[in-house]
């Protein structure tokens, strides 16, 4: 009896909560309507008492605030409330949704504490709280306000060290017409310059900056490193080419270049211990002179009275200062040298070894926000790589890893990156993945249903400007919309296949996906830039296949152990990583040769310091065995096999483990030419293939 009506009272319970909230809906309704009749007193009357009886629905507060706004009454408060309620319930698409009527000064004031309630939420609040300063100067500059945003500025550039806080900085007391003062900002910016990523955003945020300003920029301001004083350009090259060096090849250069520093601060003090000797020795034979010539006089007068034989002249000799050792110039310009020009080795993805600033790191915007899965390229940077010039191949390959650019008439070649985020994959795949676990085999048609109700968006950027409504038009597209945005449908050219839906955010940059994935795209925004989740893999790939999830986790503690048979080194790397895998990155990059990186990213800076010793422990003995390993390897390819194997190496930095191993341009053209060498016994004759003379 007791149980019953327990339940009873949990269901009434439940009945309750629901009607609250119904209700609740109906009063802010009837609100709005009250202020679209032309009642703002009584929709903020209406409002206050959705407030009084505790509304968690952030809407009330922001529209109690514009009412506020409207009648001349504080709305601070209103507008931070309704943001902190958002924040915490997430109902952004909502307020999305409510707020679409709402520009102007107005609407900036409310994004304002919408982003500032979202910065508190952040593992870095104080840092979220500089970028929401960082906005409100970009749009007072553009509002034509320079004085409130150089107040702004003003704030960022005493509290924080991004470079783009002193550029534009830089540029508002350029339009203030205080060029001495700018050209001191931008001195400031430069200095914090110091990687490829900050060069990127810098460039971003000075694109529509042009004019005299942006030559001030890139023609007169320059640092002091050393005894040079060093341009913006020259910086960049600099930042550029050590970009593309390993560590072990940063490690070798600072290393070599504290050692010539040390050999320089030696010889100076061996040329300063040497011209302190030469100068005693020159002032003892100084005096021994005038001795000598005092003593001579001395003769002289007594020879007048007594002749004595003349004593023969001593010669005096003046020892040569030694020669001061030349001064040899560093070619690091952060230790006071000029700037080295990077060689072809240098680098990968270019030819000269240096990668375009433009292209030098991953811009992640657009991409789903729960994204699991990655896919980055930039595709004509792999297929100008001389690797992909000299193999047709690899080139086909790069154009065909950009599907559907010929439904908008581009070719690879246009396109200078393409980012491609899918999320939700492992919920959308759960189904498949208990069938595949119960030993069921996938279904082709159901694998891309499941995947089709993930949110999948590619992000095109090209290396010239288009026209998306024409291009997407003459592909026989339809015209949408998504709130205040438009995108184009396109029917595939194959049936069965899903249509695409195309955005042009700007000339150079198309976002592309299902039509159900583009609309939330567009209602979110583009959001961040860079992806925690995603932060482990280098800006500067050329090609990459990421996967990480908090769900990876739980997944890689599935890891089998070991076999008792493999070495001891392979049990103590599944050891080290089982359960503890949060994201796994593979990596290709271009130049003369093909660079490979496999990249696990683990959830304890421990488990990588174990996990990479005992792979580096491996790699030791596969590169000792490799010459009986690679001896039964045809002839042509034995050399580049045992340079592939020498390459091989690993590196564990933070959470980060890293495999790397490099394969010779000459050895893939040999397999590309001769297929046959890389898998003998499956050709006709060969070994294990079936009509073999004397095989079954």
């Amino acid at each position: 009896m007791s149980t019953g009506v327990l339940r009873l009272g949990g269901f009434l319970l439940a009945v309750s909560v629901t009607c609250s909230a119904v209700m609740g809906q109906d009063k802010f309704s009837a609100a709005l309507e009250t202020w679209r009749n032309g009642d703002p007193a009584g929709a903020l009357s209406a409002l206050s008492e959705l407030v009084d009886a505790r509304s968690n629905d952030p809407r009330v507060y922001f529209y109690r605030g514009i009412l506020a706004t409207q009648l001349n009454r504080p709305s601070e408060d209103d507008f931070r409330k309704g943001a902190r309620l958002e924040a915490a319930t997430g109902n952004t698409r909502l307020v999305n949704t409510a707020l679409e009527q709402i520009q102007g000064p107005l609407r900036a004031q409310i994004e304002h504490y919408r982003l500032e309630a979202r910065a508190d939420l952040k593992a870095d609040p104080v840092g979220e709280k500089l970028k929401v300063v960082f906005r409100d100067a970009l749009e007072l500059r553009r509002l034509g306000d320079l004085q409130q945003s150089l107040e702004r500025l003003n704030q960022l550039t005493s509290r924080g060290n991004d470079p783009r806080y002193f550029y534009l900085q830089g540029v508002v007391l350029s339009e203030l017409n205080q060029p001495e003062q700018a050209r001191a900002a931008f001195s400031e910016g430069l200095k914090r310059e110091t990687t490829t990523q900050d060069v990127q955003r810098v460039n971003e945020m000075l694109s529509g900056v042009d004019g005299r300003v942006r030559q001030l920029v890139e023609e007169q301001t320059a640092i002091q490193a050393g005894d040079q004083m060093l341009s913006r350009s020259d910086m960049h090259r600099e930042i550029r080419r050590r970009a593309m060096l390993t560590e072990d090849q940063l490690l070798a250069e600072s290393n070599a270049a504290a050692a010539q520093a040390a050999e320089v601060a030696k010889s100076q003090v061996d040329a300063r211990r040497q011209a302190a000797v030469a100068e005693i020795v020159a002032n003892r034979e100084l005096q021994a002179q005038r001795e000598q010539k005092a003593a001579a006089n001395a003769a002289a007068i007594a020879a007048k009275d007594q002749p004595t034989p003349s004593e023969p002249e001593v010669a005096v000799v003046t020892p040569e200062k030694p020669a001061m050792p030349e001064k040899k110039a560093s070619s690091n310009p952060f230790l006071g040298g000029a700037v080295a020009t990077p060689s072809a080795a240098s680098g990968r993805g270019s030819a000269n070894g240096v990668r375009d600033s433009a292209t030098g790191s991953m811009d992640l915007s657009w991409l789903p926000t729960g994204m699991e899965v990655l896919i980055y390229l930039r595709p004509a940077e792999m297929e100008n790589s001389p690797l992909s010039k000299s193999m047709p191949q690899a080139q086909s390959a790069s154009q065909a890893a950009v599907p559907g650019l010929q439904m908008l008439g581009l070719e690879s070649t246009d396109v200078e990156s393409v980012a491609i985020g899918v999320g939700n994959v492992v919920i959308s795949l759960l189904p498949l993945i208990t069938q595949a676990t119960a030993g069921a085999p996938p279904d082709p048609q159901q694998l891309t249903a499941q995947l089709m109700k993930s949110d999948a968006i590619a992000v095109v950027r090209l290396a010239k400007d288009i026209d998306v409504k024409a291009l997407a038009t003459g592909a026989g597209g339809t015209e949408s919309t998504a709130g205040d945005k438009t995108f184009y449908v396109i029917q595939p050219p194959e049936a069965g296949q899903p249509a695409i839906a195309v955005h042009a955010v700007d000339a150079r940059t198309v976002i592309a996906g299902t039509e159900a994935s583009m609309k939330t795209a567009l209602s979110e925004g583009p959001g961040e830039k860079v992806r925690k989740n995603f932060s482990f893999i280098p800006g500067s790939s050329q090609f990459a296949v990421a996967f990480s999830t908090p769900l990876l986790a739980g997944m890689s503690g599935s890891i089998p152990d070991a076999p008792p048979t493999a070495p001891p080194q392979v049990a103590a790397i599944l050891s080290a990583i089982k359960g503890k895998i949060s994201g796994v990155a593979v990596i290709v990059d271009m130049a003369a040769d093909m660079d490979l990186t496999v990249s696990l990213n683990l959830t304890e800076p421990e488990a990588t310091t174990e996990a990479n010793k005992a792979l580096t422990e491996g790699l030791g003995l596969v590169q000792q065995m490799a010459p009986l390993l690679l001896g039964s390897a045809p002839q042509e390819l034995q050399s580049g096999l045992q340079q592939t194997v020498s390459s091989l190496s690993s590196s564990g930095r933070d959470t980060v483990l890293t495999l790397r191993a490099t394969l010779s341009g000459e050895m893939l053209k040999t397999i590309q030419q001769n297929p046959q060498l890389f898998a003998p016994q499956l050709q006709p004759g060969g070994p294990g293939f079936p009509g073999t003379p004397g095989q079954p």
